[in-house]
């Protein structure tokens, strides 16, 4: 259930993505027009780029603002609805906020409490999903959430059509009931900790113990001890998570400023074609999140973050090519090969993420689980934050082109992170090992007595 809220969550953040340069020009200079006839180097065409850049990366500052305190308390409470909830709250009063909107500080502040929303709903909902999966799990559980993310951001762009005939508003209000929605679906999480024990297989395994094993559970085991902060910063291979978030936040957001931009310009777009053009994108995001969690669960995270980036440099590059001389549809195409890419490189963060995680601890433990998600959730914002500003100065001084060629660099960058650090070890595939038909608990003494 908390991936579905995932979806809500989604939809309410990607109501803007459409909306944003219309939004603005309306409250500067009361039209909805946006200059389908200028050119990127025209100073009112740069001038909205810039403004659109500055308005997305307020969201990434509020990203950057609420992740550290919601990944420090993830770690020190039991349950995590509250927080939650929390978000939830914030994020209508952003919606309110933009339905009165007047001035531009006014989508600023509005943008920056999505983002808060954001870091609180995030951060919590990655930690549900680590507390009731096993790591050899989590790349099929993590693509699973992978995919909802797009199917709300496809929901979304819908609001471009609802902004365009029915009102400025209407979006907003639709968001503000979906907010609604998904207050009831956290509120109806039944969290590992408060679920009766048979839930999850624990009177089962008590069930399968033999006499041996009882013994063995009256032996002390290890107390589980608190993993500093500086000992998970010390560590390359979340170094390399972070930074495939980076480039991940820089290629959404920087997608999100300039594209509506480029078809408006070049093929003379209105809002709701903008976010109709994106769900080819948005499709092959969707299937290929849940294929390469399954990837990632069967041969390893590096093989699939190493294609996926591989693939990515020259595809992102043939992106910066069409213009208004050949039909839409190529570049719709491209974008439909992005989304499965980028939905490829991202579903590996996750489990590598977890992977960190559980290799610092003793005694099973996942203390520093929530400060980890945290970290994800602070350098998406910083992606988000770089992505939005970049973009818009570059293309406004050298065009989509060459933005696209800049994209393609932060890919290159992936490559050696990812074949030196990434995974459990140093295999380029790392199998699962296979199943035994012995319980869990019986497997692991027989694992210690070979020892």
């Amino acid at each position: 259930m908390h991936e579905e809220s995932e979806e809500i969550k989604t939809l309410v953040h990607s109501t803007l993505f459409p909306l944003a340069p219309f939004m603005i020009n309306r409250i500067n200079h009361g039209t909805d027009d946006i200059l389908t006839d200028a050119s990127a180097s025209d100073p009112a065409h740069s001038a909205l780029s810039q403004a659109t850049g500055i308005m997305i990366a307020f969201y990434a500052i509020g990203v950057l603002v609420g992740s550290p305190f919601f990944g420090w308390l993830g770690d020190r409470i039991t349950q995590r609805r509250g927080p939650m909830v929390l978000g939830v709250l914030i994020a209508i009063a952003a919606n309110v906020i933009f339905m009165v909107a007047s001035a531009y500080w006014m989508l600023l502040v509005a943008r920056f409490l999505q983002g808060i929303s954001n870091s609180s709903v995030w951060t919590m909902a990655l930690c549900l999903i680590a507390d009731n999966w096993p790591e050899d799990q989590l790349g099929q559980q993590m693509g699973k959430l992978t995919s909802l993310y797009p199917l709300g951001m496809m929901t979304g762009l819908l609001t471009g059509a609802m902004y365009s005939k029915l009102s400025p508003q209407a979006p907003f209000i639709m968001a503000v009931i979906l907010c609604a929605v998904d207050m009831c679906m956290i509120l109806a999480i039944v969290e590992r900790r408060q679920a009766p024990k048979a839930w999850f297989g624990e009177e089962e395994d008590k069930e399968h113990m033999t006499d041996d094993d009882s013994v063995e559970t009256l032996a002390p085991t290890p107390p589980a001890q608190k993993v500093p902060v500086w000992q998970l910063l010390k560590s390359a291979r979340l170094w390399t998570a972070l930074y495939l978030t980076l480039t991940v936040a820089i290629a959404m957001s920087s997608s999100e400023s300039a594209t509506p931009l480029r078809l408006v310009s070049q093929w003379n777009f209105d809002e709701a074609a903008v976010g109709l053009s994106q769900i080819p994108f948005i499709i092959l995001y969707i299937f290929s999140s849940v294929f390469s969690g399954c990837l990632c669960d069967r041969y390893g995270t590096k093989i699939v973050a190493l294609l996926a980036a591989l693939t990515l440099i020259p595809v992102t590059i043939c992106m910066g090519l069409p213009d208004h001389t050949v039909s839409y549809w190529v570049i719709v195409g491209i974008f439909f090969i992005c989304g499965g890419l980028l939905a490829s490189l991202q579903t590996a963060i996750y489990p590598e993420i977890a992977g960190v995680v559980h290799q610092r601890n003793n005694a099973g433990s996942k203390d520093g689980m929530a400060m980890c998600y945290g970290f994800y959730n602070i350098a998406y914002g910083v992606g988000m934050s770089i992505g939005p500003l970049m973009s818009g100065y570059v293309y406004a001084a050298f065009g989509f082109f060459w933005l696209c060629v800049v994209l393609g660099a932060f890919y290159a960058g992936c490559l050696p992170l990812v074949f030196c650090f990434a995974g459990k070890s140093g295999k380029l595939v790392v199998r699962p090992q296979p199943p035994s038909s012995t319980p869990a608990k019986d497997e692991k003494a027989l694992a210690d007595s070979n020892v």
